[in-house]
């Protein structure tokens, strides 16, 4: 069993985080990913047992993706604040950390006290981009970074028949 990875969609409130982790579980479950989409907002109060005081371990949002990784699960973490402060520490310490920032609308008036991320690893403009487009970026994002390949790569098991198909009546096998 391979551990799992996460995809932190990071933005404002209401700028399609949501829509956009639902697309992208769609496509990673049947290439073989378990998916679970984890909400800040159902974590911020919690304690998770057994956790360092200090550091990132000690945030329930990080601890909570840790301890599903550990059991092969991907995570799709939706939150509002992008950890802009431990941004460097998160990429030193944590490889398995992909950001994917997404902007509020244009014309749209910043959330008091958000900051966005410095250097996500992709910015998905949902303002002007269909949800299922912007899923498939994003899978293609996972893809060049290497993610999909421990899990069967890009294709479904459909859709690599389809392609052996297409070979052989080609001629290549």
């Amino acid at each position: 069993m391979n551990e799992g990875f996460n995809v932190w969609l990071t933005g404002q409130s209401k700028v399609g985080k949501e829509a956009l982790a639902k697309a992208l579980r769609d496509l990673l479950e049947p290439r073989g990913f378990a998916v679970e989409i984890v909400r800040e907002k159902d974590l911020q109060n919690e304690k998770v047992p057994g956790l360092d005081t200090d550091g990132l371990e000690a945030d329930p949002l990080i601890a909570a993706c840790r301890l599903l990784n550990k059991h092969g699960v991907t995570c799709l973490v939706l939150t509002d604040r992008p950890y802009v402060p431990q941004h460097g520490e998160m990429r030193c310490k944590r490889p398995d950390f992909i950001e994917i920032f997404i902007p509020a609308a244009k014309g749209s008036k910043a959330e008091p006290g958000f900051n966005p991320p410095k250097y996500p690893d992709m910015v998905l403009d949902m303002s002007s981009t269909p949800v299922e487009e912007a899923a498939r970026q994003a899978l293609g994002l996972l893809d060049n970074l290497g993610y999909l390949r421990e899990s069967g790569g890009v294709y479904t098991a459909e859709e690599e028949e389809k392609v052996r198909k297409r070979l052989e009546d080609l001629g290549y096998i």
